[in-house]
């Protein structure tokens, strides 16, 4: 009898908790059953993501970049790649002076890619577009490689005496990744090009010591002399291209077809339950005006307690999504001095020879 009764009260307990937890859920579908209309800061975000008006896939240096990435005619020698490795760091002198030997040989062998690296130059536009996955992003070491083999080529002219072709040369592979590094899109992309930017200003300071001290400033490339400006440097265009990864990301989740027949019940019934928790333009929102005020330094408002419960899903993926770029800031912000320094040092050289 006392057993009866203790079953009853736990029966009873159950039925009440599963009653408060069902009404809190169909409380939480009521506070989540319409989602916003873009925000000021998504509308700000998604004009940066606007292609070029004359952009044509046959001017998009990118799109010629993804197609012929991993051609087989792109692969290198040992002797380049350990090359391209040790001008990384601090040994890329030593390691010039020690490929000298091989120096024409290398780079008879890897024409293509010079060839490649010479095409990419010709294009008017670097646009890329917002990928639907990471996988569609593709591979930038073939492109590190081909930067790597035209400043060797540049040390070669260098080595011959011939000031005109070392000009040539370290113009076209600046003017190539600023052009890059105004208009990329993806966080792995820009650092790419401030990588490739920092070692041209290292490589090309030590292609320049080849040449007499008096034609060092006629080898030095025009854009040397030219400031990096807001747009190069500014990681706007990027936290746009990241914004709209994170707004496919989210949609594909909320597809039907994100509930796969090989899932367990459990699994696909939580999904179910949880989608409509998780508000795809109201996370766009709030996940735009995060990026933007990382670029402008402003403290989001804080919200009420109570807007918690709208968009539940969405603010806890933003809150782990939404990483701090000051470092990626930082990076860009080292490249104007580097500039300076490369232009001080080459006009110091010649200077001190004119006295």
């Amino acid at each position: 009898m006392q057993l009866a009764k203790v079953v009853g009260y736990l029966l009873k307990t159950l039925v009440i908790l599963l009653g408060a937890v069902a009404t809190c859920y169909l409380v939480l579908l009521a506070i989540n059953w319409q989602d916003e209309q873009p925000s000021a800061a998504a509308l700000v975000l998604q004009q940066h993501l606007q292609a070029p008006p004359q952009l044509s896939q046959d001017n998009n240096g990118y799109r010629y970049f993804s197609a012929h990435s991993a051609d087989n005619e792109l692969s290198v020698s040992a002797l380049l790649a350990n090359l391209t490795r040790q001008c990384g760091g601090q040994d890329c002198h030593s390691a010039l002076l020690e490929l000298q030997p091989q120096l024409a040989t290398v780079i008879a062998e890897h024409q293509p890619m010079a060839e490649f690296y010479r095409r990419l130059q010709q294009f008017e536009y670097w646009y890329e577009p917002v990928p639907a996955t990471m996988d569609a992003i593709p591979s930038y070491q073939p492109l590190l490689q081909a930067q790597q083999l035209w400043l060797l080529k540049a040390w070669q002219a260098a080595l011959q005496q011939d000031t005109a072709a070392v000009q040539s040369l370290l113009q076209q592979d600046l003017q190539f990744w600023r052009r890059t590094l105004a208009s990329n899109q993806l966080l792995l992309g820009k650092m790419v090009s401030v990588s490739a930017i920092k070692k041209h200003f290292a490589v090309a300071s030590i292609i320049l010591q080849q040449l007499p001290v008096a034609v060092r400033g006629t080898a030095m490339p025009a854009l040397w002399s030219q400031p990096f400006d807001n747009k190069e440097l500014s990681l706007q265009q990027v936290l746009a291209g990241e914004w709209a990864f994170g707004n496919m990301v989210i949609n594909t989740v909320l597809q039907p077809e994100a509930v796969k027949t090989e899932q367990s019940l459990t699994d696909a019934t939580v999904l179910l339950l949880l989608q409509p928790l998780l508000l795809p333009q109201a996370s766009s929102n709030d996940r735009a005006s995060l990026l933007l005020a990382q670029i402008t330094a402003e403290t989001v408002p804080a919200r009420p307690w109570y807007g918690g419960l709208y968009n539940p899903l969405g603010k806890l993926v933003n809150s782990v999504a939404v990483t701090d770029y000051a470092v990626y800031q930082q990076r860009l912000q080292e490249l104007e001095p580097l500039r300076q320094q490369a232009v001080l040092t080459t006009a110091a050289s010649v200077n001190s020879t004119a006295q």
